[in-house]
């Protein structure tokens, strides 16, 4: 429980802070709500694809890259070893032990700010 009420408050903390720089980069004269679903937008939409960014690494995507990155380096500095294991096979299955579950707090965070972007559009559009 604890590790999800901190992992809201790290995806909270991260909109809030790109839509406070997005605001303060663009202050209006007379348009407040325009700029608040402006800075409330965008930090829904790059949160949601950060959090599409892990779902996609978490079912093991980038594996085959990490894999091929490892090995380079194990040839390129044959005195360390970086890892241990020898085949394709072998790295997937160490890596899959390794998974924690999937998360929902970046998709909920991001939705949050993408409800509260198009409320004050549509504040906008009354106004």
């Amino acid at each position: 429980m604890k590790n999800k009420v901190t992992n809201y408050l790290i995806y909270g903390l991260m909109g809030l802070m790109i839509a406070v720089i997005y605001f303060t980069n663009h202050i209006p004269t007379d348009n407040y709500a325009k700029i608040l679903s402006d800075s409330a937008l965008v930090p829904g939409i790059i949160l949601l694809g950060i959090y599409c960014l892990t779902l996609v690494s978490k079912e093991g995507i980038f594996d085959g890259i990490g894999y091929g990155a490892r090995y380079i380096m194990n040839k390129l500095i044959p005195t360390k070893k970086m890892f241990e294991t020898k085949t394709y096979l072998d790295y997937k299955l160490e890596k899959e032990e390794k998974r924690k579950e999937n998360h929902f707090e970046g998709l909920i965070v991001s939705i949050v700010f993408i409800v509260i972007s198009i409320i004050c559009y549509l504040i906008y559009k009354v106004i």
